[in-house]
């Protein structure tokens, strides 16, 4: 009788499929939420109103609805979603299939879930009401915030009615969430704390390498520094094996020339990763003197920076590992002032028979400059950048190419033909560093 009663109701409703682009919106969505770190329900909220994949309206009023009535019940509301979640994946037709990104996900969180006591269980739905309840407070505050920012002058009567009206929807509004707070015994200090973000190795990967190509590449399209190294400070405080952080964070500070910072993060990133490594002969070590002597060279420690690649160019030598060894040379020849032009030349034959392409047009460059400032012959000294052109052009290096356009500009400014400068700076202006394959 039940499946009977059952089998008429399900035939009585009409599912309304959603439109193709608002599935494909709700499906990077849920893939973005998926991927992303934990956040604020204001954040939360203002993603799904106004982001980039914006749910349904119908959808949005409905989440928030069901929001309102979760916050208000007790612990067996949690249990009930989550045994809904399963029959969601277990139904005959099933909106979610088991097997894509979001029912591998659902199905974690049910296997997380079954493992947890009644009392872990507790916890986690008093949590649950805390976030809902500080992100509502949030956004009650900012809405109080704008509202006696937007009225500097005195209002007309009507305006005033208005907004008293709207003032004593927000009093019963804040008053609802005191009562809730209260009933589920949040104090008021504890409902402004700040709880630290929950970032998963998948997550922190994902944002450490999108923040370090950004940093590396295009420095406006990452976050501030000060928010940036919060954000750092949170993963690490998540994942404190995550060594790969603290490079992030040495990134970060030479960004705004914290020498301390970077060397603390550098010091902090080669320690971990050479723990974790099961090489006898790890490369952390040459490495970390490596770019320890970067450090200091652009900070402008000349002798402190020396020192220490000659202790990356001793532990090279020791391994037999050319790649880093090269990469010590070409640094060295920037430092030095003695036998420049041989260490040069050496480098640069050395690089173009282990094929290092990169180091190869830096020193062909490098040379250039430094045969043009010591009077070297002009025919030669353009026949060395156009190898290094030549090499841009094959292997895709924009940002060698770019500088080569500077050089060029440099040294025609040197020999007095403006014309040719200003040719040169133009073709620089019109350069596409961002399209690696059409310049």
């Amino acid at each position: 009788r039940q499946l009977k009663k059952a089998d008429e109701i399900s035939t009585e409703i009409t599912v309304q499929m959603p439109e193709p682009s608002h599935r494909r919106n709700f499906s990077m969505l849920i893939l973005h939420l998926i991927q992303c770190p934990d956040m604020d329900y204001k954040e939360l909220i203002d993603m799904l109103e106004f982001g980039k994949y914006k749910l349904v309206p119908n959808l949005l009023r409905n989440f928030l609805t069901e929001m309102e009535g979760f916050t208000q019940k007790e612990v067996g509301s949690l249990m009930d979603t989550i045994l809904n979640l399963g029959r969601l994946l277990i139904d005959p037709i099933s909106l979610v299939n088991k097997s894509s990104p979001i029912g591998v996900y659902l199905r974690r969180v049910m296997l997380f879930f079954d493992k947890l006591n009644f009392s872990q269980t507790v916890s986690l739905y008093r949590g649950f009401q805390h976030y809902v309840l500080r992100g509502r407070q949030r956004q009650m505050d900012e809405v109080k915030c704008n509202l006696f920012k937007s009225s500097p002058s005195p209002p007309s009567p009507l305006a005033s009615t208005s907004m008293m009206d709207l003032s004593s929807s927000m009093e019963q509004t804040s008053c609802s969430i005191a009562q809730d707070m209260e009933r589920v015994r949040i104090d008021k200090d504890e409902t402004l704390e700040e709880a630290p973000a929950l970032w998963s190795r998948r997550q922190a990967e994902l944002f450490i390498a999108r923040q370090t190509a950004w940093l590396q590449n295009n420095e406006s399209c990452a976050l501030p520094p000060p928010q940036l190294q919060d954000v750092i400070r949170q993963v690490i405080q998540a994942n404190p094996e995550h060594f790969e952080a603290h490079y992030l964070s040495y990134l970060n500070c030479l960004r705004v020339k914290e020498l301390g910072g970077a060397i603390d993060s550098l010091y902090h990133y080669f320690d971990r990763s050479t723990a974790t490594s099961q090489d006898k002969e790890a490369k952390g070590y040459r490495y970390a003197a490596l770019n320890l002597a970067i450090l200091h060279a652009q900070f402008g420690h000349k002798a402190e920076a020396l020192a220490a690649l000659r202790e990356a160019i001793w532990l090279s030598h020791e391994v037999n590992d050319n790649i880093c060894l090269q990469h010590a040379q070409s640094w060295l020849y920037k430092l030095t002032e003695e036998n420049k032009e041989i260490l040069m030349e050496r480098s640069i034959s050395k690089c173009s028979d282990l094929s290092l392409n990169y180091l190869t047009s830096l020193g062909l460059q490098s040379f250039a400059q430094f045969a043009g400032t010591t009077g070297g012959k002009p025919a030669l000294v353009f026949e060395v950048l156009m190898r290094s052109d030549v090499l841009n052009c094959q292997f895709s290096m924009m940002d060698l190419m770019a500088h080569s356009f500077t050089h060029k500009a440099a040294l025609w400014t040197l020999y007095g033909k403006s014309d040719m400068a200003s040719l040169s700076s133009q073709l620089l202006l019109h350069l596409d560093t961002a399209d690696s394959l059409q310049g």
